[in-house]
């Protein structure tokens, strides 16, 4: 597992000369809520371009975006045709952002309140919303996470069984899981059947807390018991540690305090939290593994010469493509070169996907190995 933050920690729309200092504390990704940098209807490709810019040259990887409607209350799920129409273009939109800051997940929480409509109805209407959204971005190679949250934020999709339930009906290759301990203690789902319905399918870990308070601020998150289900599921990605910025603006004649003097002890409690060594779900995650069958050998070698068939393509473009795992029905490819870089990677990956799809006769997910 790797560590990220949400610039949702760092002051709105004037934090690009802080990303440096990130890296110093350790942490080496960045999960970007649009709305805290770039203020109106989207960015300019300019921008996006300038701000990854920013974050690499800080050593930093964008991981994916988050609080996607924050501040759109004229949009969401359950509004009406022409609401949910608008609703797909912006969320399209902040697709092909991701992919061109280099992110692969889109974590959706606003919007999704459902009010008088039945739950039926609920459940027909999100099918017929993923049905149109979906194959508009699948070529970006990202990934549409429904997020659970707490019935203060959502009444619908609330639960990591439910998010699990939608999206093995839907069955969309562009369409993952994320979790996150705040909604967890708020949906009282925190037990080991949460992380189990999300076993092998789990694309992202937001570490918060109730208000997205300070990281164990609120003493009602036991994240020492949530790293030892993570481990014990053997999931090896993102924790974005997710907290509202305690940044205040300096009155006449006083500086303002510095924006990352508390955020040095929160990145400290996360790392001690879930990246020091657990031996018993080392233990536990070493055991399942054994017992796992291994990976078909026959499908295995399709997948191997797919990609083999494929790579000049990306040597023409000065890049490259390897096979670097499979697990389960996820593909993971080792870019480099100037695939590393390129925006145009995720419409690359998203044309590999469909030829392996069709070669295996069965859905696959291809995304980018994360760097050791």
């Amino acid at each position: 597992m790797k560590l990220a933050i949400s610039n949702l920690a760092l002051p709105a729309f004037d934090h690009v000369s802080l990303l440096p200092r990130l890296r110093e504390m350790g942490v080496s990704g960045l999960e970007v809520a649009p709305g805290q940098v770039w203020a109106g209807s989207g960015p300019e490709a300019d921008a996006v371009g300038a701000y990854r810019a920013a974050a690499e040259a800080a050593g930093l990887q964008i991981v994916g975006l988050h609080a996607l409607l924050d501040h759109r209350p004229d949009l969401g799920l359950f509004q009406g045709d022409e609401v949910q129409r608008r609703t797909i273009d912006v969320l399209v939109g902040l697709s092909a952002v991701c992919r061109d800051l280099g992110g692969r997940t889109l974590a959706f929480g606003a919007g999704r309140r459902r009010g008088a409509m039945p739950p039926r109805a609920a459940w027909a209407e999100c099918g017929a919303f993923l049905e149109r959204l979906l194959p508009r971005i699948e070529d970006h190679g990202t990934l549409f996470c429904f997020e659970p949250l707490g019935p203060s934020d959502t009444d619908f999709c609330n639960t990591a069984t439910e998010c699990r339930f939608l999206t093995d009906h839907v069955d969309h290759p562009s369409l993952g899981f994320q979790l996150n301990s705040r909604a967890q203690v708020e949906n009282q789902d925190t037990g080991h059947s949460a992380f189990a319905a999300l076993r092998g399918r789990l694309d992202h870990y937001h570490a918060n807390e109730p208000g997205l308070a300070a990281l164990g601020a609120s003493g009602r998150v036991d994240h020492a018991d949530f790293r030892r289900h993570l481990a014990a599921n053997g999931y090896g990605d993102w924790i974005t540690l997710v907290q509202c910025s305690g940044v205040q603006h300096g009155t006449a004649g006083h500086a303002a305090p510095d924006p990352l003097a508390d955020l040095d002890e929160r990145v400290r409690f996360v790392s001690d939290m879930y990246f020091r060594e657990d031996n018993r779900s080392l233990r536990l995650w070493q055991a399942e593994k054994i017992v796992e069958p291994e990976v078909d050998t026959r499908r295995l070698q399709l997948i191997a010469a797919t990609i083999a068939e494929v790579r000049p393509i990306f040597l023409r473009d000065g890049g490259d493509i390897e096979l670097a795992a499979v697990d389960g029905d996820m593909v993971r490819v080792r870019l480099s070169g100037a695939c590393v870089s390129c925006g145009m990677v995720g419409q690359s990956l998203g044309g590999l996907r469909r030829r392996l799809t069709s070669v295996l006769g069965t859905p696959v997910r291809v995304v980018p190995a994360l760097e050791a």
